[in-house]
């Protein structure tokens, strides 16, 4: 390396670091930049060149896949386009982090906390406000910050930044809390106008919408609503408007529940032909017993009993003995809406919930979470007749 580009990469790294002097003294948090992360990179290049390789990278080349090599290293599993990091160019186009000890953008790396990541880069949505799968933390033309999540939180704290053809994704995977795994990719990477467009106007439709509010979602049970019919529309299904046919002709990517429908064991869907002859046959029932189908409020399978209790209302949040009244505002137990807990002598549970069908003054529908060793085993939705035990 000349001194020459030695001086511009110092140059380089002095305005970068001033800028984040600036920002850091104003108290502003500034999203990653191209100049960033290609000094992170060529810091990264410049650790790893001569270290050790623990694999054989030309076993990793598929000229008709990637056509790039995997070189992998102590910290670091590195994508190049070259099988050995000691060139004259940067071969980078990918790195993922393989312990503690890797340090990623702006200090970040395995083992950190999400709020930590979220504290490094801008957040314009500190409350995570979104819908129930993602929310938006910044966006603009060309760059974004973007959350991925279910119920019992965050699973993946993404940003993105496009320069020219290039698209930097930054992606920390989450569980328990903290970062389980770490890849910056793109490198070198095409994007069309066209893909960018795409992503950037998802990520604004997600910054519109505020459906779900976690702070609200965990609100102390006694203030949570009742089971109701729009409990019923969950991941792409609409309980109460689906027929057979609806169901076929869904598109996979709406609905999760389509895209292993046929004969998958964790999923029982029963249909019920309508009172008139010809008429498409609704869906009747949905009985689920595998982790992977979300429910009504994003329960699943394997979730702790005082989940499915603290997501709904409960006037009684003392729970004792064998039958307790969550709620019931109607003249009758049988009249819904209503939420019951039972008991059971060996340890078991069973929570019923229902709700009556708008439209309809004979008909309600009925959740049943069946629970065993504290954990839901089982998600039952189905029809029921107002008056039946």
């Amino acid at each position: 390396m000349t001194k020459k580009i030695i001086k511009k990469i110092c140059a380089m790294a002095l305005v970068i670091y001033l800028i984040c002097l600036a920002a850091f003294a104003a108290g502003e948090v500034l999203p990653a930049t191209h100049a960033e992360l290609l000094q992170w990179r060529d810091e990264i290049w410049a650790q790893t060149r001569h270290l050790p390789v623990y694999n054989d990278p030309l076993n990793t080349y598929d000229p008709t896949g990637s056509a790039t090599y995997l070189i992998q290293l102590e910290s670091y599993t590195v994508e190049s386009i070259s099988p050995t990091l000691d060139v004259e160019e940067n071969p980078i186009l990918s790195v993922t982090f393989n312990d503690t000890h890797a340090q990623g953008p702006r200090g970040t790396g395995l083992g950190m906390w999400a709020e930590e990541i979220l504290a490094a880069y801008p957040n314009d949505n500190p409350a995570l406000i979104g819908n129930q799968e993602f929310a938006a933390l910044y966006v603009s033309d060309a760059a974004w910050g973007l959350v991925m999540r279910d119920h019992r939180g965050l699973l993946n704290i993404e940003y993105g930044l496009a320069d020219g053809f290039d698209c930097i994704i930054l992606s920390y995977v989450i569980a328990d809390g903290q970062v389980s795994d770490m890849r910056v990719s793109g490198f070198s990477e095409t994007i069309s106008p066209e893909e960018l467009s795409e992503r950037i106007a998802m990520v604004r439709g997600v910054a519109a919408d505020n459906s779900f509010d976690p702070e609200t979602a965990m609100l102390p049970p006694l203030h949570a609503e009742m089971f109701h019919p729009g409990d019923l529309v969950f991941s792409g299904l609409d309980f109460l408007n689906e027929t057979e046919q609806s169901m076929y002709l869904k598109e996979v990517e709406q609905s999760l529940y389509m895209s292993r429908f046929d004969g998958d064991p964790g999923l029982e869907i029963g249909f019920m032909a309508r009172r008139f002859e010809g008429e498409d046959m609704r869906l009747e029932s949905l009985r689920i017993t595998d982790p992977k189908f979300e429910g009504p409020r994003g329960l699943r399978v394997g979730d702790p009993l005082l989940e499915a209790l603290t997501r709904f209302r409960s006037e009684d949040p003392a729970y004792q003995g064998p039958l307790t009244i969550l709620y019931a505002p109607g003249e009758t137990m049988k009249q819904p809406p209503f939420g019951l807990l039972e008991m059971h002598a060996d340890g078991g549970a069973t929570i019923t919930y229902a709700t009556p069908v708008p439209g309809d003054e004979d008909e309600a529908v009925m959740l049943q979470i069946t629970v065993e060793d504290l954990h839901i085993t089982e998600l039952y939705i189905s029809y029921r007749w107002k008056g039946e035990g």
